[in-house]
């Protein structure tokens, strides 16, 4: 453990301590204004600390998104409001949809010494697979935290139905979740093309085929419309119809953005399906235990052979 994973977990045990010696002070009014503050401090100190984890790492612990998720969820109850809960899903939904165009931009295929590290059991390599750098594992790890953190706000507005903005905490995970489906769909076809088409590409420059997705389906679709139909009735009632490929538009036509969004995700999950098995079970350690040398192995991708050295 490094002197920085120290550190972060020290803070978090911090926050983590103020937020409950901070909702005990609030049970007397004498304490009430120095136990808020004190839980103020300590979301303070989680939220500053996750930021530093996402900015040293590029991405969001598990310990992170479970302290910040104790911590808004017991200020929502201690004031009755979904408001907190709302900034968080939405913060780190934010987090896990850039991430998705980080993992499908890191290296499809793991070094000697990560792979000799990984354990020999298929339970452990399981367990451990999320954790590991690579392509398929950092997809695995933020699809995982996009569908926790929509689960756990689903869960709060139901398991708390009379606090207040209730409303705004079902719209804002419904089109928080549509963007990170886009978000997912955006990066999968980068990496699908770069795969089937753009082998001469190195894969670290997965993100910008994204971001050229990106910009041609929120840009392209609109300007059709507007050349075509510019003026006309059609145009000016649904207008957004036109905007369907731009993860960032939001308006009454959400249920047509989130069914897009949903049939798009299905189907380019199916065609990326087959790179992904391939990587799982290309997660296995570069020897066994009793071998006496080292071996190359070889890891298959796009009906190519590469050899670890």
């Amino acid at each position: 453990m490094t002197g920085f994973d120290t550190a972060v977990d020290l803070a978090y045990l911090l926050a983590a301590t103020a937020f409950v010696l901070g909702l005990h002070l609030m049970n007397s009014p004498a304490t009430a204004r120095r136990g808020n503050r004190l839980s103020a401090a300590g979301m303070a100190l989680a939220v500053a600390t996750t930021l530093a984890v996402v900015v040293h790492t590029g991405d969001i612990t598990a310990t992170g998104w479970a302290v910040l998720g104790a911590g808004v969820m017991l200020v929502s109850f201690r004031d009755k409001n979904h408001t907190p809960v709302i900034y968080w899903q939405i913060f780190l939904n934010c987090i896990f949809g850039m991430a998705l165009f980080v993992a499908v931009s890191e290296r499809p295929r793991l070094g000697r010494r990560v792979l000799a590290a990984i354990p020999d059991s298929r339970v452990k390599r399981a367990l451990v697979f999320p954790f590991y750098s690579g392509s398929a594992s950092g997809l695995f790890w933020t699809c995982t935290g996009i569908g926790l953190t929509q689960t756990a706000a689903w869960l709060w507005s139901r398991f708390f139905p009379t606090f207040n903005n209730l409303g705004d905490l079902s719209g804002s995970r419904k089109w928080i979740g549509a963007m990170c489906l886009y978000f997912f769909c955006y990066a999968m076809s980068a990496a699908l093309l770069r795969r089937r088409l753009l082998s001469g590409v190195t894969s670290d420059l997965t993100w910008l085929i994204s971001l050229i997705f990106i910009g041609c389906g929120s840009v392209i679709p609109f300007m059709i419309g507007y050349l075509l139909y510019f003026g006309d009735h059609w145009w000016d009632q649904d207008v957004y119809n036109w905007l369907v490929g731009n993860p960032f538009a939001w308006n009454d036509k959400s249920d047509m953005y989130l069914g897009v969004a949903v049939v798009w995700a299905g189907i380019i999950a199916l065609f990326n399906l087959p790179w992904f098995i391939r990587s799982v079970r290309g997660f296995r350690p570069t020897r066994r235990k009793g071998e006496a040398k080292k071996r190359d192995y070889e890891i298959y991708e796009n009906n190519e052979t590469y050899e670890i050295s």
